[in-house]
């Protein structure tokens, strides 16, 4: 038989961690072309993401209508509606009553909350959760938008591919910044005013590095989504300018009176959170769920809780009794969803209750005028803003939205002050919060937002530690220690039996191998046996300073490496990462002068 001849093959297990090792460095961030690139990437995949989560809305609403025996859209009798949002409820309640508590977290509170404690790691079992009910919540009428699965998918998205990729911590937070961006710019077909949600309010900070590369992700999501949606859903704005600049001060007083509105409706969200955290979640769900479906009963409007009711605000189109009924059911229901948990978003929520005080401000202050105003439309555009605005505490975000739903820039001076004087009224209460940091101090987590903290979350661990460090036996002989020495460390990890491990300057050891090699004065005298015996060193006596370690996450921030410092009362951190056969990798140390040292650098 002649040989056989065999066709190389490409090792790819070993090409491509040497491509992500030259491309994406870890020890640093990656430069603003590397991430407007994965910012594309990651558009792309938030617009995929969103486009099934339309299509699951859309395939649950054709299914409850099909057992329904009627069409898709027409109701009829109102019982139908309200087994529809009350079943929706119990379904939800009983659906994440079977998963674990960690596993219910999702929407804008779990993104902020994974990116201030857990380096902007996505638990996969979260985002998929949210984005089935969310499909759910919306097909059954709840008080809930859309937005807040398709910015948790979004910013899921960013997460895995930076994670998968290994780069810092700092990029990753801008990649899972582009994500939720992403999702927010293709819901409602905004681009801008999603970027600059995410900045002023998911990570809280504006650069140019977040800024550019979720303008890009913005744009390829939108992109994507119109490419894959047969027809996006949008919002539809006519809302021109003021008849008159007589209407300012009326517009100092609409943006008061919606603030309080918003103030409320926050006070409302936080202590029904408060009080419903030790009920069971079917019973807190299944409770929302019935009290939306009585509301909707009496109310039908609120089962199209989406585009098409704002449309119709925006257009004027809601009677005057209807948009004012329409807007306290929204925001008392929406506020018991967010104490509740029910999966989704407040955005959507707080547009339909805006723009629907705003109409019915915009005809009460035509008819106490008596001369011409501007189009009711204007105002229902501009109360939209307000309560954004006022709820969020994001007024740029409102304002830009303002002028991207209008598309005329003549909006921008009555909605600049429409929105900052509804955010002036919401600050004057207890907190002055946006209801994502309210949630969260809720459930016992201290969001922090000044700037020591926003810089020591861009930094990772790893831009800190020392790497020069050894490992040793409490008891070493005095050759073993000359050895270690020769390493040229900084620090010794010493792990006691039955005792804290602790970090031993290299510095004290050299000290205590010199005091051996230097002769006393006098002799010591023993046996011949004694005499030759090696001299040892105890790491756990000699003289030194010896700083008790905790563990950190090799992808940890500066800012968890403090928190964690003072928690546990110790002088440094050892910075490890588990491995995927439970062994433990140890990368450097962390000390208190190096966590100070870098936020002064």
């Amino acid at each position: 038989m002649g040989a056989q001849l065999s066709t190389p093959t490409m090792n790819w297990a070993s090409i491509l961690p040497a491509l992500r090792e030259r491309l994406l460095p870890q020890e640093q961030p990656l430069t603003l072309t590397q991430l407007a690139l994965l910012g594309a990437v990651v558009g792309a995949l938030a617009g995929l993401a969103i486009s099934g989560l339309h299509w699951l809305i859309d395939a649950a609403r054709l299914l409850l209508a099909a057992a329904q025996g009627r069409v898709e859209g027409e109701w009829g009798d109102g019982w139908r509606i309200f087994l529809t949002t009350a079943g929706g409820g119990l379904l939800l309640g009983l659906c994440y009553q079977a998963v674990k508590p960690r596993h219910r977290h999702g929407g804008f509170v779990h993104i902020i909350e994974r990116l201030t404690y857990h380096q902007g790691a996505f638990p996969s079992r979260n985002a998929w959760l949210q984005m089935l009910g969310t499909a759910l919540a919306t097909a059954t009428h709840q008080a809930v938008g859309r937005e807040g699965a398709a910015a948790h998918m979004g910013a899921y998205a960013g997460s895995w591919m930076g994670t998968r990729l290994g780069v810092p911590t700092a990029s990753l937070r801008t990649l899972v910044g582009c994500g939720a961006a992403a999702g927010i710019s293709a819901s409602f077909n905004t681009p801008l005013a999603g970027v600059i949600f995410i900045m002023e309010v998911i990570v809280a900070e504006y650069t140019v590095v977040g800024l550019a590369p979720g303008i890009i992700a913005a744009v390829s999501a939108n992109a994507v989504a119109h490419l894959w949606l047969q027809s996006h859903p949008a919002l539809i704005a006519n809302a021109s300018t003021l008849a008159s600049l007589g209407e300012l001060p009326y517009l100092v007083l609409m943006g008061i009176l919606l603030g309080l509105v918003a103030r409320w409706y926050l006070d409302v969200a936080a202590e029904a959170t408060a009080r419903m955290r030790s009920w069971p979640v079917w019973l807190s769900m299944t409770a929302v769920g019935l009290l939306t479906a009585l509301g909707a009963v009496s109310v039908t409007e609120l089962v199209d809780n989406g585009f098409g009711v704002i449309n119709a605000a925006l257009a004027a189109e809601l009677s005057l009794s209807t948009a004012a009924s329409l807007a306290g059911l929204m925001l008392l229901c929406s506020a018991l969803a967010i104490a509740a948990g029910l999966p989704g978003g407040v955005i959507m929520p707080c547009m339909l209750s805006g723009a629907c005080l705003g109409l019915v401000l915009g005809v009460v202050g035509a008819e106490l005028s008596g001369g011409p105003v501007s189009d009711p439309g204007v105002y229902a555009l501009l109360g939209l803003g307000a309560m954004v605005a006022a709820v969020l505490q994001a007024p740029l975000t409102a304002l830009v939205m303002v002028v991207e739903l209008s598309s005329r820039t003549q909006i921008l001076m009555p909605a600049m002050l429409v929105v900052v004087t509804a955010v002036l009224a919401a600050r004057s209460g207890r907190s002055t919060a946006s209801v994502f940091a309210l949630v969260l101090r809720n459930r016992g987590l201290d969001y922090r937002n000044d700037p020591v903290s926003q810089s020591l979350r861009r930094i990772s661990v790893m831009a800190a530690m020392s790497r020069r460090f050894v490992r040793a036996e409490p008891r070493l002989g005095l050759a073993q220690a000359r050895a270690l020495l020769a390493e040229h460390p900084d620090w010794i990890i010493v792990a006691p039996e039955g005792a804290p491990r602790f970090a031993l300057a290299a510095a004290d050891l050299l000290r205590a191998c010199n005091a051996l090699e230097q002769p006393g004065e006098t002799e010591r005298e023993g046996t011949e046996d004694e005499a030759r015996e090696e001299p040892t060193v105890d790491l756990v006596k000699i003289p030194g300073e010896r700083r008790r370690l905790a563990s950190v996450h090799l992808r940890a921030s500066l800012q968890e490496a403090w928190d964690t410092l003072r928690e546990q009362e110790v002088e440094a951190l050892v910075v490890e990462r588990p491995t995927h056969k439970s062994q433990i990798t140890v990368y450097g140390v962390l000390t208190r002068e190096a966590v100070d040292g870098a936020y002064r650098t």
